[in-house]
């Protein structure tokens, strides 16, 4: 039996809201070259604090691919 990649999800740290939307704009035109079909992709901030203070904000990123 042949072994086939289905489904991956990519997870990634960025440092600006602005690199996060550009890494989820390159999945999409990516998978125009139909090697995969982006499923979900998104990103979500999440402040970093201490003390209640926020030290900086990370931003995550999630690329969910189907192969076919």
């Amino acid at each position: 039996m042949a072994r086939q990649l289905l489904k991956t999800t990519d997870v990634w740290l960025t440092e600006s809201e602005e690199e996060a939307m550009e890494m989820v704009q390159e999945a999409k035109d990516r998978q125009a070259d139909g090697q995969y079909t982006l499923t979900k992709g998104g990103y979500t901030a999440k402040p970093k604090k201490s003390k209640g203070e926020i030290l900086y904000i990370e931003y995550k990123v999630t690329l969910e691919k189907t192969f076919e």
